[in-house]
């Protein structure tokens, strides 16, 4: 079992899920811009409400990383996509209100496609920079994955180290069957559904609890738009 402080502090941290909340604000923007729409405009008007509510809220989601939006694990890039998702929301909404209800669905779709446009370019540019610093780190002779180096810090000072952070939202199906070197002082295989994620760190940092129960460990998970291995950082033993 985890020390009690440690699984006090990530018991702390949970935070209630926004995803229930997203999804149903999306529902009853729809319906009421659905309404509006139809007795100004119509038709075109209930059809420009919905593409409105629908484009906002899911550029919205976007920004939000809610789930099911399928962001990527690699944080620059998932940066630019919260940002394009806002873009587009932004973008969307412009877009309708330019057009008015009987011609904002048109305006409203252009809106969102540019939006979503920003969002690609803004990834791209991402991972082509952090293609750049690996190919530049593998050059030096430097290392792409798991160093094995790991330093084992008291329970207190882990704590502080880790503090913040959310539930995990990541895909971990990815990790499946990667190695990573664990506070214990063995070497894990990564499972999702048995290997323990205590907490997702800003960084791209997952904090792992330890099979046998005795240790957790802070790892870095490595790679572009694919993953390619853990890092791990720091851990203690409990």
């Amino acid at each position: 079992m985890l020390d009690h402080r440690l699984a006090t502090q990530f018991a702390a941290a949970e935070s209630p899920s926004r995803e229930g909340l997203v999804i149903a604000v999306v529902i009853v923007a729809c319906l009421l811009a659905t309404g509006v729409g139809f007795g100004a405009g119509g038709l075109l008007g209930a059809f420009t409400g919905f593409v409105v509510a629908m484009g906002t809220g899911s550029g919205l989601a976007i920004m939000l990383g809610s789930k099911g939006t399928d962001l990527s694990p690699v944080q620059p890039v998932r940066v630019g996509q919260k940002v394009g998702g806002l873009s587009a929301a932004g973008a969307c909404l412009g877009g309708a209100v330019l057009g008015g209800w009987r011609w904002g669905w048109a305006t409203g779709l252009v809106g969102y496609a540019l939006g979503a446009a920003v969002a690609t370019i803004l990834g791209w540019k991402a991972a082509h920079s952090i293609g750049n610093q690996v190919a530049g780190e593998q050059s030096a002779g430097l290392p792409a994955t798991e160093s094995g180096s790991l330093a084992v810090v008291p329970p207190g000072d882990f704590m502080a180290r880790t503090a913040g952070g959310r539930p995990n939202q990541m895909n971990t199906t990815p990790y499946d069957g990667h190695p990573f070197h664990c506070a214990c002082g063995a070497i894990h295989y990564f499972e999702t559904g048995s290997t323990e994620v205590l907490r997702e760190l800003g960084g791209m940092r997952l904090v792992l609890g330890c099979p046998h129960g005795n240790a957790v460990t802070c790892v870095k998970v490595r790679g572009i738009l694919r993953f390619a291995g853990f890092q791990s950082l720091f851990g203690t033993q409990t």
